[in-house]
């Protein structure tokens, strides 16, 4: 996965799946709520994205930042959030993301993908339980 966050800077990060993103997140046993107001914007959930596809999500209030999970388990309420292989910080409401195709799992299921974005606090803890919930397929 390639991260760039900010125009002309790139991170790049490896992702390596378990059988499936959604497995990954139900295993997590971590509390997800989703709010209406906290949404992924773009893009829309289900849609087939290509390299370098933008991610944007609604700003909510009283977060100093966002971590944006590809893939992961979710951390829980409170819990210090570090950039990893499958998650990167960010002090945006967008990210560009390039997702390749998963190293494990069923050949059917390495395009897919699950992006779920945290707000955080100022000490990068996840702050309450909203989480902004994306399933895309990746056509690289």
């Amino acid at each position: 996965m390639i991260v760039n966050s900010l125009p002309g800077r790139t991170a790049t990060l490896a992702v390596v799946l378990a059988a499936s993103g959604s497995a990954a997140l139900a295993a997590s046993g971590a509390p997800m709520q989703r709010e209406k107001s906290f949404v992924v914007s773009a893009p829309r959930d289900g849609a087939v994205i290509h390299a370098d596809a933008l991610f944007s999500w609604v700003p909510v209030r009283d977060a100093a930042s966002y971590a944006v999970l590809v893939d992961a388990s979710i951390p829980s309420e409170g819990a210090v959030v570090m950039a990893s292989d499958r998650v990167v910080t960010v002090a945006t409401t967008s990210v560009r993301l390039t997702l390749g195709p998963a190293t494990s799992g069923s050949p059917s299921a390495r395009d897919f993908h699950t992006v779920v974005v945290l707000p955080l606090d100022d000490q990068g803890r996840r702050l309450g339980r909203a989480a902004a919930v994306v399933h895309v397929r990746d056509h690289a």
